[in-house]
């Protein structure tokens, strides 16, 4: 090779994307023997350059694509609320973008092991997905977690775990890529992409996939957190049970649906346990905050869907009766549910067994606004433990409303005898 040739050659190798096409229109004049027109050389190199062009547009288009995808997902995800709004619209996001049939979003609860699926697209193919799993139980799912780095699992392959192949068949799949969500450098969860035909997962698809689940990964855990917030600002954080604030709210709900149908009627449930201050004093707090718990357990699974059970503070509980037209029904629920929680708890030494008083107020008999209900069932609920404990007893107009000290010792003795009665 001449010494001319040489240089050319080296600009071709060493300079930039421009400089590499003026070097290669010099090296094709150099290396093409001189009879051949000039005519084809210059050809040449317009071909040289259509090819470079053709290539540039084809990466910025895939840019321009994967900016636009990201921008779209991030409007969108903006302005959902729970995770599982901001899994369902990531999961459709992504698989549009990257082209795919099916997209999960999912969660990794790292104290259980459990990963949980909190979106999926599209809607309609959910139904074969198992909501959690665990992660032990797929070994090349959790690489992709551990390692942080996409993995790509394909029926093809004899080499896949078979734990993968059964769940990649079982929804109509033919590849599955795995891409972990990260945060702060913590591995957070999985973004699952498969495709029912055979296909090609490059890495510009990866590479976009991965981009979009590291921003919107971001999103979906600042929701968790929100959602977290949320549900200890309305919940009992010994029992998991709406508190006081947010039974209020699903009470003034219930009320202002009745307002609009006047055939609709609520009860409130009033529960203290009777002598809990002994479980307390015998067995210690930590014994009666394991009661407190079974308590609050039994009494959700002791109602229909529909209805609130929460716990007000302390050793009092309120239920919200949802479509409480017949008052019969109203005391054979309370009846139910004291049984419920009379139950013996714990075995041998440390057994509990505990009662428990419960007043009734129905809408709009015992009152139209949530101060009312709540009041005036605390009211029965005190008529039912002058009456002896360990029973319902229902609100009269005729009991004395006021403090908790004017009900402890104000309740008219013609009513304990009737409470008494179970009238």
């Amino acid at each position: 090779m001449h010494r001319t040739q040489r240089l050319a050659l080296l600009s071709l190798v060493q300079s930039g994307r421009t400089a590499a096409l003026a070097a290669a229109v010099v090296l094709l004049a150099v290396l093409i023997p001189e009879p051949l027109p000039r005519a084809f050389v210059v050809s040449a190199a317009v071909a040289i350059l259509l090819r470079y062009v053709w290539t540039a547009e084809r990466r910025s288009g895939r840019s321009r694509h994967a900016l636009d995808s990201l921008i779209a997902m991030s409007t969108d995800l903006a302005r959902a609320g729970d995770p599982s709004t901001v899994g369902d619209r990531m999961a459709a996001h992504l698989a549009r973008a990257v082209k795919v049939d099916q997209c999960g979003i999912c969660y990794w609860d790292e104290a259980s092991g459990q990963v949980l699926t909190l979106g999926y697209y599209p809607p309609d193919r959910r139904d074969p997905v198992d909501n959690a799993y665990l992660l032990a139980d797929y070994p090349e799912c959790e690489r992709a977690l551990v390692e942080q780095k996409s993995v790509v699992l394909d029926l093809d392959d004899p080499k896949l775990p078979a734990p993968e192949r059964q769940y990649i068949a079982s929804i109509g799949g033919q590849a599955l890529a795995v891409v972990p969500l990260v945060v702060a450098g913590k591995s957070t969860g999985l973004v699952e992409l498969t495709v029912e035909q055979k296909s090609v997962f490059d890495n510009d698809r990866l590479r976009l996939a991965s981009t979009m689940a590291t921003e919107a990964g971001i999103m979906l855990e600042n929701a968790r957190l929100v959602e977290q917030l949320r549900h200890r600002a309305f919940h009992d954080p010994l029992t998991g049970l709406p508190n006081r604030a947010l039974f209020r709210d699903r009470l003034a709900h219930a009320l202002e649906r009745s307002a609009r149908d006047p055939d609709a009627r609520y009860a409130v449930l009033f529960l203290d346990l009777d002598d809990f201050k002994r479980v307390n004093d015998r067995f210690g707090h930590d014994r009666g905050d394991d009661v407190l718990r079974t308590v609050a357990e039994r009494l959700g699974a002791g109602l229909r869907r529909g209805d609130t059970a929460a716990r007000l503070g302390g050793d009092e509980f309120t239920v919200l009766l949802e479509d409480a037209v017949d008052l019969d029904e109203v005391r054979a629920t309370a009846d139910r549910l004291a049984l419920r929680v009379g139950r013996p708890i714990g075995e041998g030494d440390e057994e509990v067994v505990i009662g428990v008083s419960i007043g009734i107020a129905l809408s709009p008999e015992a009152g139209t606004t949530v101060d009312e209900l709540l009041t005036n069932s605390d009211a029965a609920m005190y008529l039912a433990k002058a009456a002896g404990k360990g029973r319902a007893a229902v609100y009269e107009p005729t009991m004395r409303i006021g403090s908790v000290e004017q009900q402890r010792s104000g309740v008219p003795e013609g009513l304990v005898r009737r409470a008494r009665r179970g009238a």
